[in-house]
């Protein structure tokens, strides 16, 4: 399997994790489903090579900076609302 269909699916998992679990341990449990299917999908396709450990790594090191791109955005929405409903008020 290629490098990015790996991280695209990484991702993929960690998104249907975050909308299925509601604890708030989710995106901690999110992030190690993301890296279980990379290393399940690199482990078979390139072995448990020098290779295959860097890509592994390259692919969850891509997935953590989106995912934390993706909750910063939604932490940043929701103090905004948090800012607008207080001076309303």
């Amino acid at each position: 399997m290629s490098f990015p269909l790996t991280t695209l699916i990484a991702l993929i998992s960690y998104f249907l994790s975050r909308s299925v679990l509601k604890s708030s341990k989710q995106v901690y449990a999110g992030l190690f489903l993301a890296l279980l299917t990379i290393i399940g999908f690199m482990g078979y396709t390139k072995g448990i090579t020098i290779l295959g450990l860097h890509v592994s790594a390259t692919s969850f090191s891509i997935v953590i900076l989106i995912v934390t791109f993706f909750e910063t955005t939604l932490l940043e929405r929701h103090i905004t609302k948090i800012k607008k409903r207080r001076d309303w008020l």
